[in-house]
């Protein structure tokens, strides 16, 4: 239960005495989700104050704040530090940035931010759509298309934009904070309303998939850390996505392609071994191309949406080596992408350089 207003006050009290300089603020603590967007509100809050630091109080007194700032710390952001205050009358964490007054490099006006999503749905259309990848998004503007008799309706597809710039740790945050506010938007609408967010950071990450990689795993890390893959699912893309460069690189990551040296595995389900085998690595890496956006872009879903259709597409069991079986999700729908994509596509080269396939 949240703690009450009089010990909230006391706390607030504390922490303008403790630390008069620092950006203050008040977590709600018994949503993770809802906390999430807070605290990196509050991390973003720091470049614009004079010590750089900020000071979060949690309203919940069995808050761990602790184990919170012990996940902050392991994402190895630069620039970020995030400590527990064991002193404070209700569980606080401290936040000190060395990042400056780091301005929006690329400050994006609304014809950029609107140039970027054109571009995103032209993608879409091309690649997730017209080459056959979700056989569930027909659209670019609609999503969950053909999932009704699993109780799920279309909606409209969200595309907010991130303006953070470059890879460094001041952008990663902003990308943080963007992917937690994303959430709520998405998640506080039904989803005939907002049925899933293509989340768009044109100029994070440009050309480095190392920063892209970093923020992978650093989405991934804060949204297991509350447990919300029960009501949200990931997947990222990259103008220069290689499912080889991610880790781990043999075994499944959330939001990421199967691993390279599974896919023959995925293509003898519906093409038969011999087709699988005849395969060479060269034609099997265009899977990547599935995940190869104009800009860095995270998809975010609903959870229930995705498990609807798993339950549309059976689960299959793979063995991508000599006495290693694997049961995974989707496996036909892969298995038919990764296959077309090998043997079928030609590429498709947009003004900026980036390349990509269309069936």
């Amino acid at each position: 239960r949240p703690a009450a207003p009089e010990f909230v006050d006391d706390a607030v009290a504390w922490a303008q005495t403790t630390y008069p300089a620092a950006h203050l603020d008040v977590a709600d603590a018994g949503e993770g989700i809802v906390t999430s967007a807070i605290f990196w509100g509050v991390v973003d809050a720091t470049r614009h104050v004079p010590s750089h630091e900020a000071v979060l109080l949690f309203d919940r007194a069995a808050f761990p704040a602790d184990k919170w700032a012990d996940m902050i710390g392991s994402l190895g952001i630069d620039g970020l530090r995030c400590e527990a205050l064991p002193d404070a009358p209700l569980p606080a964490v401290r936040v000190a940035t060395a990042w400056g007054d780091v301005r929006d490099e690329l400050g994006l006006d609304d014809a950029a931010a609107d140039e970027s999503v054109s571009r995103l749905k032209e993608w879409v259309q091309d690649v997730i759509v017209d080459s056959k990848v979700c056989p569930f998004t027909r659209s670019a503007d609609v999503a969950a298309t053909g999932l009704e008799m699993a109780g799920v309706r279309p909606g409209p597809i969200l595309y907010p934009v991130c303006g953070a710039a470059g890879g460094g740790g001041a952008a990663l945050a902003r990308v943080l904070r963007a992917f937690w506010g994303s959430a709520i938007d998405l998640l506080q609408e039904p989803p005939e309303v907002a049925s899933t967010t293509l989340l768009g950071c044109p100029a994070f990450a440009e050309r480095d998939h190392d920063a892209f990689s970093d923020m992978c795993d650093a989405v991934v890390k804060t949204l297991k850390h509350i447990g919300a893959e029960k009501e949200l699912s990931l997947v990222f893309f990259h103008p220069d996505y290689e499912r080889a460069r991610v880790e781990p690189r043999d075994a499944f990551t959330h939001g990421h392609l199967p691993p390279q040296n599974w896919l023959r595995a995925y293509v003898a389900l519906t093409e038969g071994f011999d087709e699988a085998a005849a395969l060479t690595d060269a034609q099997l890496a265009n899977a990547d191309a599935q995940r190869r956006a104009p800009h860095t872009m995270i998809n975010i879903l609903r959870s229930e949406q995705v498990e609807a259709a798993e339950a549309v597409v059976p689960w299959e069991v793979i063995e991508p080596e000599a006495g290693r079986r694997v049961r995974v999700s989707g496996a036909r729908v892969y298995a038919k992408n990764i296959y077309r994509f090998a043997k079928e596509a030609e590429t498709k080269t947009a003004p900026d350089g980036y390349a990509y396939l269309v069936a």
